[in-house]
This record gives structure tokens, C-alpha cells and sequence, in this order.
């Protein structure tokens, strides 16, 4: 199950890299450094992508969006009564039981696998 969801993630890197590369034509690149450039384009987009989601997927885990997402759900009950939560708990008692069915937030796979994209991206552009 561990080395599963490792592997998704780094063949979802290679192949979002490889599509950046495509739409920004390594296959038509007449020099060697057009298609470095191209690949650094393409690990350098991947990686940050990667990066900025894991972070995001931590942040969230950790509680930074409960207010916005207590607020949307509050003002969806009174537009829609009865279909969204119940309109008597507060804050603090969803605060507490969102702690309470807590899990691990840090996505360390998606956050390596952009990092190592990053990284690869950083080493073609000191070949250019």
C-alpha cells in the first residue's frame, strides 16, 4: 500500500512533466538546448505543481480552512435547511470533533515527488 501510492506519485510527476514537455515542444527543438530548456520547463512546472498541493493537503489537514468550511456549511443549511449539518452545533463543538477524527495531513509523497521533480528541474537549468 506504501510503495503504491510512492509510485503513483512519481509516475504522475513523469508523465505531467513529459506532457510540459510536449506542449512546449521538445520534439521539435533543433538544439540541445532548447530541449533542456524544454525539460526544465516541464520537471520545473511538475515540481512546483507537486509542492503547492502537498502544502496546501497539510495546511488543510492541519486545521487552517475549519472556519472557512464551518462558514460555507452554516450558510449552505440556510439556504438549503436540512440538507447541510445541523444548524444548532457552533463552532467549537465542530472544531472538537473534527480534532477528535484527525489523521495524519503531511501527503510526504506527493511533497517528495515534487521536490525531487524541482530538483531535476534546478540541475537542467545549470546545464543550459
Amino acid at each position: 500500500m506504501k510503495v503504491t501510492k510512492w509510485l503513483i506519485a512519481f509516475a504522475a510527476g513523469l508523465v505531467l512533466a513529459f506532457l510540459i514537455m510536449i506542449a512546449r515542444g521538445i520534439f521539435s527543438a533543433e538544439t540541445l538546448s532548447q530541449g533542456l530548456l524544454c525539460a526544465c520547463d516541464g520537471f520545473s512546472v511538475s515540481g512546483l505543481l507537486f509542492l503547492c498541493v502537498g502544502g496546501m493537503t497539510w495546511i488543510a489537514g492541519e486545521g487552517a480552512f475549519d472556519m472557512l468550511r464551518y462558514a460555507t456549511v452554516k450558510g449552505l443549511h440556510h439556504l438549503i435547511p436540512g440538507k447541510f449539518g445541523d444548524d444548532t452545533e457552533t463552532f467549537y463543538d465542530y472544531k472538537t470533533k473534527r480534532q477528535e477524527k484527525k489523521q495524519s495531513s503531511l501527503k510526504k509523497h506527493i511533497l517528495l515527488t515534487g521536490a525531487i521533480d524541482l530538483a531535476i528541474g534546478l540541475l537542467l537549468m545549470v546545464f543550459l
